[in-house]
């Protein structure tokens, strides 16, 4: 069946279409208003129809997106799955504090938030060059859309550099009409990888909040899939990347920040939705309880977790505080560890000294209308929802919280701030049990954001529609474990993407975690094992380097037959600090870190 908004059948089926019509048409009424009224800013009665949607598609989903950062959904499109609903719209929050005073922003249409504009903060968000720049691997290369990329470029889209010229241009030099390593070409992540850029510049009248005002932080989106993969777990992901960045319009540096990717998703009929969420995998579900009127005996499921996370500093913890300022200044203070951040095909991944990666802190559900917890009116609920707390910032006791059952295990086990993390399949745990409009975010650890110093969340949606309601859960788990197994298996994205008939070549080695990690350095414990297997005969490199890339030591380098193989080192003769190993095999390369302490 195929959707069309202004259909009359489409009309009548699916009302928060027609509610996000209405607040639209509002908003523009309300926007005219004030803009003759106010005199407002020139661009804020603009701010509607300057959104540009895009979306991509195979054979079983239609996802949606906005420049102006919506995910999953964009104005009254909705994204489907096997032809129904399954998301309405998404998005991410971000809260933090300038001089002890805390802001707040977002972008989640459904709860009124509409804080983003298209384009870095203070452009125009009409002009033509703040649109979504899209690339495919199926383009011509040095085509048009590779020619595109020179004005996503322009605005932070990344890039690899082939002649290392520090200048962005697609030129076929030996016009062989195909890419050579010596050339440029867009950072591309899958079979399709769209990149724009939005910021917070929307004025205070027209925000959710009205005491929150723009601080000048921009948000770099790219949003890749891989619909025609044969690996069937790729074929139901859509994966998103949000750099965020302080421009230092406002303030040097924002403290506390934590930054929520956000979810609507509608399975069908919208109104008989659950929730949870997974401590193993620190991502949230919205699930089916049963039969769907739109999807029948076996509704999918949705599942979103980050794969990587902002970085942060701390003294004693990420880095020795040399100079005893409370920052991380590189040549002065010594690191003790190193963030990173995955980048695209053939480009490295991108490490930060003296950081480490933040964790998932919390999960949290919220309904449209609900006295304790419906959407946010008050700036600071949004923050205490992305802390994990109720919206008078306390915490949510499992035992007595209403839309939710404790099954088969004591309250006191059950971790408060990864709201409903039982699993419904096995009826144990925390589990939600209150059908309705289900909201879910997930939110980081707390970081600083300091001017001209990026920040980057990773991760994806997954689709997964099993036998039932329940197996649609299991399915949906399995795709997201296989697809992280992939994003953490290479720098760049994994699957060496060469072919443009969308035929992958999958890793053919694993490579294990050393043995002991940390390594305690003193009598036996010097000693750790690092382990590999290869599924063919070849040449094999493993090798050690410091945080500074420097080669420490070469473990092995020749060939090797197809099998397990184990190597030992002894690490009493290394300094405490962090370490990487680098295995290659075969036009394979993999890195894993390591710390040695003493």
């Amino acid at each position: 069946m195929r959707f069309k908004a202004n259909s009359l059948i489409f009309w009548i089926k699916y009302p928060k279409v027609r509610m996000l019509k209405f607040i639209c048409s509002l908003s523009l009424f309300v926007v005219f208003l004030q803009s003759q009224d106010l005199k407002l800013n020139k661009y804020s009665s603009n701010k509607i129809e300057s959104y540009e949607n895009s979306f991509i598609q195979n054979d079983r989903y239609k996802f949606y997106f906005s420049n102006s950062g919506d995910i999953g959904g964009a104005g009254a499109n909705v994204s489907t799955y096997d032809g129904f609903p399954v998301i309405f719209i998404g998005g991410s929050w971000l809260s933090g504090y300038y001089s002890d005073t805390l802001f707040v922003n977002g972008q989640l249409i459904s709860s009124l938030n509409r804080d983003y504009l298209p384009g870095k903060a203070g452009s125009d968000p009409t002009s033509l060059n703040n649109k979504i720049y899209t690339v495919k691997t199926s383009d011509i290369p040095f085509g048009e859309s590779w020619v595109n990329w020179i004005s996503a470029v322009e605005l932070g889209a990344g890039y690899y550099d082939g002649d290392d010229d520090g200048v962005y241009s697609p030129v076929d030099k030996n016009l062989n009409g195909k890419w050579d390593p010596d050339e440029d070409k867009p950072e591309i992540f899958g079979d399709i990888t769209s990149w724009f850029v939005a910021n917070d510049g929307q004025p205070s009248n027209l925000r959710r909040f009205r005491e929150m005002f723009p601080l000048g932080i921009e948000i770099y989106y790219t949003i890749y899939a891989f619909p025609f993969s044969g690996i069937d777990a790729l074929r139901n992901s859509v994966f998103f990347r949000l750099k965020v960045k302080n421009t230092g319009k406002y303030a040097d540096r924002l403290s506390g920040v934590i930054l929520s990717f956000v979810l609507d998703a509608d399975i069908g009929d919208y109104t008989d939705d659950y929730s949870g969420s997974d401590l193993e995998r620190k991502g949230v579900l919205t699930y089916n309880f049963g039969i769907d009127s739109e999807f029948g005996s076996n509704p999918p499921a949705v599942f979103s977790a980050s794969f990587l996370n902002p970085h942060y500093y701390k003294p004693d913890v990420t880095f020795i505080d040399i100079n005893s300022n409370g920052l991380y200044d590189e040549g002065v203070d010594t690191p003790l560890d190193s963030a990173y951040y995955k980048s695209g095909i053939d480009l490295p991944d991108k490490y930060i000294r003296g950081a480490a990666n933040t964790e998932i802190k919390s999960t949290m559900n919220f309904l449209s209308s609900h006295p304790l917890h419906g959407d946010p009116v008050m700036a600071f609920q949004q923050r205490n929802f992305q802390k994990g707390l109720d919206k008078n910032g306390n915490i949510i006791d499992p035992c007595t919280w209403v839309m939710g059952t404790v099954t088969g295990v004591p309250c006191s086990e059950i971790n408060p701030y990864f709201y409903l993390n039982g699993d419904p399949v096995t009826n144990t745990g925390w589990l939600c049990n209150y059908d309705s409009d289900q909201k879910m975010l997930f939110s980081t650890a707390e970081f600083d954001l300091f001017k001209d110093n990026p920040v980057e969340l990773h991760g994806a949606i997954v689709f997964g529609r099993g036998s039932d309601h329940l197996n649609s859960i299991e399915v949906v788990r399995d795709n997201f474990d296989v697809v992280k197994d992939y994003f953490n298996s290479e720098p760049g994205f994994p699957l060496n993407i060469e072919d443009k008939n969308s035929i992958y070549t999958v890793k053919d080695y694993v490579l294990y975690q050393n043995y002991p990690n940390p390594v305690l350095t003193g009598k036996e414990q010097s000693i750790s094992k690092f382990s590999f297997e290869i599924e063919r005969e070849g040449t094999v490199s493993l090798k050690i380097f410091d945080i500074t890339g420097n080669e420490i030591l070469e473990i092995f380098d020749g060939q090797l037959q197809p099998g397990k193989h184990t190597f030992t080192v002894d690490f009493s003769d290394f300094t405490s600090g962090v370490y990487f190993y680098m295995f290659k095999s075969n036009g394979n390369r993999e890195i894993k870190k390591l710390t040695v302490i003493k």
